[in-house]
């Protein structure tokens, strides 16, 4: 039986809900680390494949996401959380959309209860305006699917700051488009 429009919506907002709240729990034990260190922080979670790694550092035999230490030397696999992107993954595939499909995750931490995340996708040519309206579409789109999670649109460029591109700008060198949220430690 081929499924309509409206249960692959429906399977699609499940699958990215189950995403969110997995990275959330299964990051948790890192952040409470933070947390006793009463101290800012801030990584990231990414797609890597220890078959094309080069380094030393990876503490993972698959292919999948991996949460990058603070100073960026080691990135130990999320297995449940690599899962659930799979699955979301999947989910966005069945609805037609397979580019641009946010694929990485930044976390930070303020020292003392509170974590921002943004899920997002890396805009290689901001002056494509094409690209920029389809990966905007989509990302309004989850936000719709994530109304639980209190998630909002995240645009800008992650060095040196925060900053929205405006056609003539000089091109930003770390452009990201998803969306963002946070949450309390103590309060998942």
């Amino acid at each position: 039986m081929r499924k309509s429009g409206a249960d692959l919506y429906a399977a699609a907002r499940k699958a990215s809900e189950a995403f969110v709240a997995t990275f959330k729990k299964e990051t948790l034990p890192i952040v409470y680390e933070w947390s006793e260190r009463e101290s800012k922080a801030s990584t990231s979670i990414i797609w890597l494949n220890p078959d094309d790694y080069e380094g030393d550092g990876l503490y993972g035999t698959s292919a999948g996401l991996y949460i990058s230490a603070e100073s960026g030397e080691y990135f130990i696999f999320l297995p449940k959380t690599t899962k659930a992107f799979i699955t979301f993954v999947k989910a966005m595939e069945k609805m037609h959309i397979s580019d641009n499909i946010p694929n990485e995750v930044m976390l930070s931490f303020d020292g003392v209860d509170t974590v921002e995340f943004k899920v997002v996708t890396y805009i290689e040519d901001v002056t494509n305006e094409t690209e920029m309206t389809e990966v905007k579409k989509l990302t309004n789109m989850l936000i719709d699917m994530l109304w639980r999670h209190k998630v909002e649109f995240y645009e800008g460029d992650n060095e040196p700051k925060e900053s929205v591109y405006r056609p003539g700008d000089k091109e930003p060198a770390n452009y990201y488009v998803g969306f963002k949220g946070e949450y309390d430690i103590y309060n998942i």
